[in-house]
């Protein structure tokens, strides 16, 4: 893994492990590869492929690629919805 000082770091829950990182949360992969960017203000840990993120003092949720489904029915890439 590469050694990157991360703020915290949680376990490993399917395949991927929280980080903090300049207080923004995101997901590494076992090798230490940022898999799902840093952008979010908190998260749990992935379970049964989605975990649930705020981004912006919204609740939502995303999938190990990152892809957003908010509590609005609208999966979005764009980090400003």
């Amino acid at each position: 893994m590469t050694c990157v000082p991360y703020d915290d770091m949680g376990p490993f829950s399917e395949g991927l492990a929280f980080v903090k990182l300049y207080g923004r949360c995101g997901f590494i992969d076992p090798s230490g590869h940022m898999v799902v960017p840093a952008l979010y203000g908190w998260a749990e840990e992935f379970h049964q492929g989605v975990v649930q993120v705020r981004l912006d003092g919204k609740y939502g949720y995303i999938d190990v690629l990152g892809t957003r489904y908010w509590d609005d029915g609208v999966e979005s890439d764009d980090p400003t919805q």
